[in-house]
């Protein structure tokens, strides 16, 4: 889970899995758990709520977790579909889908545009300024920042790391 602030910026506030089949309790009272915990800060006074919960319909499970969306609305759980292609926003206004062949109970189902957040999250990763003592890697499609720690060997060393680096092709 990650906080998000007004313009953006993200921290990552707690790693996680619940492990299991959405078609179990067990599963849903974890995420039940979660949900209802309030993060502290470290000084332990104030804290934080989780505002929003998404659940990946896809799969096999579709069913059972609109069925479980619907039962947590009131505490902001919904469920989410991946769509690619293009022209497809990242987020689009929720539709009702029918759950099962009842269709007067419904679920709310926010599409996401896949394409549109892979393009979302990778121009927001874009490296605006170079910082000091931060090398990026070239060699690779995806971004790799190697902190550069200048007194860890002396210059002649560091001289033939590059060159021996240049001529490997991992520089």
């Amino acid at each position: 889970m990650w906080g998000t602030a007004i313009y953006g910026e993200t921290w990552g506030i707690k790693k996680g899995y619940i492990m299991g089949k959405p078609d179990t309790d067990d599963v849903w009272q974890q995420l039940d758990d979660v949900i209802g915990h309030v993060y502290r800060f470290k000084d332990n006074k104030r804290g934080l709520r989780i505002s929003i919960t998404c659940v990946d319909s896809g799969g096999h499970y579709t069913q059972e977790v609109y069925t479980r969306c619907r039962e947590r609305k009131n505490q902001r759980v919904f469920a989410i579909k991946g769509k690619g292609g293009d022209g497809i926003p990242f987020v689009t206004p929720p539709s009702k889908v029918p759950i099962k062949d009842n269709k007067r109970i419904t679920c709310w189902l926010y599409t996401l545009g896949v394409d549109a957040g892979k393009e979302t999250i990778m121009s927001s990763l874009k490296v605006q300024e170079l910082a000091r003592n931060i090398a990026i890697s070239r060699s690779t499609s995806h971004v790799a920042t190697i902190p550069i720690i200048s007194t860890a060997c002396s210059p002649s060393v560091w001289s033939s790391r590059k060159q021996s680096a240049a001529t490997s092709g991992t520089g």
